[in-house]
Formats: C-alpha cells, sequence, structure tokens
C-alpha cells in the first residue's frame, strides 16, 4: 500500500506540473472562448450554449468537450505504461520492492486522478469564460431547469463527477489497449478511431446503453432527465467497464514480457 500512495504522489506532481497539462487547460479556453463567440454572433443555433451567463456555461459545455476530453485521456492513458516502457524508466521502478500489481495499481489510480482533475479543469475555464463573456447571472440553467447559484454550483459539481466516472471506463479501456502497442501514437489513434465510431451508436436504441461512448455523451445529462432506475444502469455499465478493463490490465501487465 505504501508503494502504491508513493507512485501515486509521484504521478499526481508531475501531472500538475507537466507543461501538458497547461496546453489541455489553453485548448479548453479558446474552445469556449469560440463557442461563446458563435453564441454572440449566431444565438444557440451556432453553439452549444442556450442559457448566456456564466453560471450556465461550465455545465453546457461538458457534452461538447467529448472528442477533445477522449483524446487527452487516450493520450494520459497511454503514456502511463507505454511510455515508461519505451523510455527504459520502468526497469528502474519494477527493480525496486515495487511489484507489478503496485504499480498497475498506482497507474490505474493516477488515471482516476487525472480524469477528474480534467473534468474539474474545464469546469472552472468554463466559468471564468463564461463570467467574462456574459456576467455571472442570476440563475444556472440546465435541461430546462433552472436552478438558485449554490444549486446550481452544486449541480454543476455533481455533473462532472459523473462526467468524470463515464471517462475512467474509457481510460480504462485506453490503458489496456496501450499495453499492447509498441508505440505511443499508435495507441491514442486506435482510441480516437473507437471514439469515433462510437458515436453511432446513437443508432442502434437497445445497444446504445452499452456502449461506453454513449455513457462519456450522455450519462451526466441523464442525471437530468432520466428516471433514477436509468442513471442506475447506467452507472452500473460504467462500473462494469472500469472492473473488467482494471482485472484485465492487471493480468495482463503481471504476465506481459516488458522486455526489461
Amino acid at each position: 500500500m505504501t508503494n502504491i500512495v508513493t507512485l501515486l504522489r509521484f504521478e499526481t506532481k508531475r501531472l500538475l506540473r507537466s507543461k501538458i497539462s497547461l496546453l489541455y487547460a489553453v485548448i479548453y479556453g479558446i474552445c469556449f472562448l469560440i463557442s461563446a463567440y458563435f453564441y454572440s454572433m449566431y444565438g444557440s443555433e451556432g453553439s452549444v450554449l442556450v442559457t448566456s451567463n456564466g453560471q450556465s456555461f461550465a455545465i453546457q459545455h461538458l457534452q461538447a468537450s467529448f472528442l477533445f476530453t477522449g483524446v487527452f485521456v487516450a493520450i494520459y492513458a497511454s503514456s502511463l505504461i507505454l511510455q515508461e516502457r519505451t523510455k527504459g524508466t520502468i526497469k528502474n521502478i519494477l527493480t525496486r520492492p515495487v511489484t507489478r500489481g503496485e504499480f498497475f495499481v498506482s497507474r490505474a489510480l493516477s488515471l482516476t486522478v487525472f480524469v477528474i482533475f480534467i473534468s474539474f479543469m474545464m469546469i472552472v475555464i468554463g466559468y471564468i469564460v463564461g463570467t467574462a463573456c456574459f456576467g455571472w447571472g442570476d440563475y444556472m440553467e440546465f435541461a430546462e431547469v433552472r436552478y438558485t447559484p449554490i444549486e446550481g454550483l452544486f449541480q454543476t459539481l455533481k455533473a462532472a463527477l459523473a462526467f468524470s466516472y463515464a471517462y475512467i471506463g474509457y481510460g480504462m479501456m485506453a490503458l489496456v489497449v496501450s499495453m499492447f502497442m509498441d508505440q505511443m501514437i499508435t495507441s491514442v489513434t486506435v482510441m480516437t478511431l473507437l471514439i469515433m465510431v462510437g458515436q453511432y451508436a446513437e443508432v442502434l436504441p437497445n445497444m446504445k446503453a452499452g456502449v461506453i461512448m454513449h455513457q462519456m455523451l450522455f450519462y451526466h445529462i441523464d442525471l437530468f432527465q432520466e428516471s433514477q432506475a436509468v442513471v442506475i444502469l447506467n452507472g452500473f455499465v460504467i462500473g462494469l467497464y472500469i472492473l473488467v478493463f482494471f482485472i484485465l490490465g492487471l493480468v495482463t501487465f503481471r504476465k506481459q514480457n516488458l522486455k526489461v
């Protein structure tokens, strides 16, 4: 357990100090500014924004960040093991009193931290851009329901956690896929293609709930629009993705020839 905490602490510090985290923030900021511009020019038909105030801006842009966030998660997940292996740094780690199981668990937890971090990064940037462009406003509106500022903040944070939960399932899949690749670019490309193809699951009403890309798009929205039974079922589906790919990754990593 001590080794897992140590590895997780190191990876978290590296994440917070990484220039790529700043790059992600800049990309989100630019996209949100473009969205605000198009709303100002063309109204809701030119943007995902429905209510023009800072309180509503953040939550309404979660779904619009589907592709960017998926690519960022794939990049990070692929770097956790594949990059360590190609650079040879995994050799130094595993020659210390750290088991393969502890190493993999620390990477899975690092992925979880990253997904939550990037989700709340979007929320913060959304609040900043939305307020700067439209002002704070008197209420938060989402899914045709209006909330007071305090309620709106709570609902936005809840949506961000639900958003994170779905992307953790996708991230675990990306982590496993990367273990079968020799190059990071190949792994990220495969996961990006899966995102693009997975979007078309929406044309399969009886199957779409079982596709993680559907949950990435809609799970945080379902909290506001669907019954509790549907939300629980979808949450169970995401949990299965996390559990199945975590176990698959752990078993694979323990047996894999890491060429060290």
